[in-house]
């Protein structure tokens, strides 16, 4: 009996692992971070007005205690091209033709499914600093361990794992998510940390 109690538990687990789809972003979807910086603690909520071959559009709000608003622009060339980003959240409209914002570029998920390459993580006037991808979720180099990434909007699971890049001693990370076809930050570790709480959808 006690064989067959735990046989079940793993088979309900697996079920539920193999029933969680991937997730894939839409026009209107709210992607809200925790954000923390210093002793600073706040949400960065973006939301895309556009998602298209020629490019990407997303508003952006900083709650308490930065409280900004503004609107970034994503050329169809730093989506597929770009390997530098910008963080730089100050306000207004903002247009990226050779860095991207949230979203990471074509090369950029080449690079991680390869594992390894130069980003310029804080923006094109940066230092660019080596990452290597990550074999599974445990670091070597910190010994930390990654969770899974799911996320549930309006009563589905969505699956958001994807590759985790670190810098040579692992003081700072990068992971990222396919999207659909729309390849996003779902955490990042800097001198400040970022990571994707929830997903809202009307």
């Amino acid at each position: 009996m006690k064989k067959f109690i735990i046989l079940s538990v793993l088979m309900f687990s697996n079920l539920l692992l193999f029933s969680q789809i991937a997730y894939k972003m839409q026009v209107g979807d709210q992607l809200v971070y925790q954000v923390e910086a210093g002793n600073m603690e706040y949400d960065f909520i973006v939301m895309p007005t556009k998602l298209s071959a020629t490019g990407v559009t997303f508003e952006y709000k900083m709650t308490e205690p930065i409280n900004k608003t503004g609107t970034i622009a994503i050329t169809a060339d730093a989506l597929k091209n770009s390997f530098a980003m910008y963080n730089r959240f100050s306000g207004g409209k903002i247009d990226l033709t050779n860095q991207t914002s949230v979203f990471a570029s074509k090369k950029m998920m080449d690079a991680a499914e390869k594992g390894s390459a130069d980003f310029l993580l804080k923006g094109v006037n940066s230092p660019a600093e080596n990452f290597t991808t990550l074999e599974g979720d445990t670091s070597p180099k910190n010994n930390s361990t990654y969770i899974r990434w799911i996320k549930n909007i309006n009563g589905t699971a969505y699956f958001l794992d994807g590759s985790i890049m670190e810098n040579s001693d692992g003081s700072k990370a990068i992971r990222f998510t396919d999207g659909g076809g729309f390849p996003f930050i779902t955490y990042m570790q800097l001198d400040f940390k970022i990571y994707l709480k929830e997903i809202l959808r009307k």
